[in-house]
């Protein structure tokens, strides 16, 4: 253990403690700090992490890359599998999204909400920008990139795992810009994100039935009132993508979300098919 100083998205008068920490079976430094509030935070050292990813992100020729923290279903709770933002960042709150831009000296960014704050001081290192979401002041994530990045960028993002409202605002926001934000069904993260670099494996838990004496209604009756609501609104056909809806709609549960009943999966409804 060492004493060293260290430096804090938004202070530099912070010391603390340098150690080896396990994190499952993968060793990682990380530093424990005492601030001038009087609390030890816990400060993952990303200066490897996004050494790597921007070798990446030249590699496909992205100037910034955006890294939201849903899954694919925009879970209000994810798997541990797929908290990448957490992983790039350090930064552990449920609710954030982070940029990074490709040349080091232009930085790299993580936008939260107020609930956050004081976690999001405490945990990012000197790599990264604290963004105070929603209050007067602060950047958007299409105006931060637009003012640190030249017409002609190419934003890089994984158009799974945001919404489309979203992901419309971001593109009409960088077009004006002269930006493109480029749809991509993959995300970088997971290139530099693997089980050897200690990620935890893809949930695949069982899938168990609701007994009817909890759920209420029997699934088919369920489906039968989802159809009648389709034809009312002459819809053919319905995706069901969250979580909670698909498993409430069969009266299935599982375990692939820590602390949530719930599976990783989809759901298809139509006049005659269920699947």
């Amino acid at each position: 253990v060492a004493l060293s100083g260290t430096a804090s998205a938004r202070s530099v008068s912070s010391y603390g403690l340098s150690k080896n920490v396990f994190n499952g079976t993968q060793k990682k430094q990380v530093m424990f700090n005492w601030s001038e509030k009087g609390q030890f935070s816990v400060r993952a050292d990303t200066s490897l992490k996004l050494k790597r990813f921007r070798q990446l992100m030249a590699k496909n020729n992205y100037q910034a890359y955006i890294i939201p923290t849903d899954d694919e279903h925009q879970s209000e709770y994810i798997s541990n599998y797929d908290k990448r933002r957490q992983y790039i960042s350090g930064f552990t709150g449920t609710a954030g999204t982070a940029v990074v831009l490709l040349k080091e000296g232009d930085g790299a960014a993580l936008w939260t909400d107020s609930r956050y704050f004081l976690q999001a001081e405490q945990e990012l290192d000197s790599n990264w920008i604290m963004m105070k979401d929603f209050t007067p002041g602060t950047p958007s994530i299409p105006q931060w990139i637009s003012n640190k990045l030249s017409s002609g960028s190419r934003v890089g993002a994984d158009s799974r795992l945001v919404s489309h409202r979203r992901w419309l605002f971001w593109k009409n926001e960088l077009v004006r810009s002269g930006m493109e934000l480029v749809n991509e069904s993959f995300s970088l993260v997971d290139e530099i994100w693997t089980e050897a670099e200690g990620r935890p494996a893809k949930p695949n838990f069982p899938i168990f039935v609701h007994r009817l004496e909890f759920a209420g209604k029997r699934w088919e009756d369920k489906v039968e009132d989802v159809r009648a609501k389709l034809k009312e609104e002459g819809v053919g056909g319905i995706i069901i993508t969250e979580l909670d809806n698909v498993a409430w709609l069969l009266n299935l549960r599982g375990n692939d979300i820590p602390y949530n009943p719930l599976f990783k999966g989809y759901a298809f409804l139509s006049e005659d098919i269920v699947r």
